[in-house]
């Protein structure tokens, strides 16, 4: 969760450590070597590690959602399975991870849709959302759901806020309401490179 200085190398070692014992197959220690892994750039070991998890539980959400952005990480397009099982799935903390994952693009009526939709609505309101994305970007059914992933990961990787808590001596027009990358990052997710 640190920011700045963040120590990825200490965890994944030790998470990696933990892979040689007993511990290993304790659902939240493969779920924290999944996204440690996906956050240093192992896709391929982050999705062992989701997988891994769901063959414990299978309808783990979280697990559901790692898995996920481990395949769209690794380019696969498969993810969208797991990926919409696991949002009909989610309630409470998880389901804000995935709504955090959507503010960035979904418009604010969209996302008041989504926060009153019931489980099975909110799948198909989704769906429907990135359905159309796919089809006006010329794009294969579940290639923009991957591509907004790609573009998430890459604004988290090079637009990544040093501080939550920007304020400015100048009064704005425009405030974000995202903490976790800069206007750089918001952009880059809703339009690319």
């Amino acid at each position: 969760r640190q920011i700045v200085n963040a120590r990825m190398d200490v965890a994944l070692a030790a998470l990696r450590r933990a892979s040689r014992t007993p511990a290993a197959r304790h659902p939240d220690v493969l779920l924290a070597r999944a996204r440690v892994e996906r956050e240093v750039g192992s896709a391929d070991s982050a999705l062992a590690a989701a997988d891994a998890l769901l063959a414990l539980d299978r309808i783990n959400v979280e697990g559901l959602l790692e898995q996920a952005r481990a395949r769209f990480a690794l380019g696969r397009l498969d993810g969208g399975e797991p990926w919409y099982r696991g949002l009909g799935l989610a309630e409470g903390a998880v389901l804000a991870m995935y709504r955090r994952d959507l503010a960035v693009l979904m418009p604010a009526t969209t996302l008041a849709s989504f926060d009153a939709a019931a489980p099975t609505a909110r799948v198909t309101l989704v769906r429907t959302f990135f359905e159309r994305r796919d089809h006006d970007e010329l794009q294969r059914t579940g290639g923009r759901l991957r591509e907004h992933y790609a573009r998430l990961d890459h604004a988290q990787r090079n637009f990544r806020l040093v501080s939550r808590r920007r304020q400015y001596d100048i009064q704005e027009r425009y405030r974000s309401t995202q903490d976790d990358f800069d206007d750089r990052g918001v952009i880059y997710v809703r339009h690319g490179a």
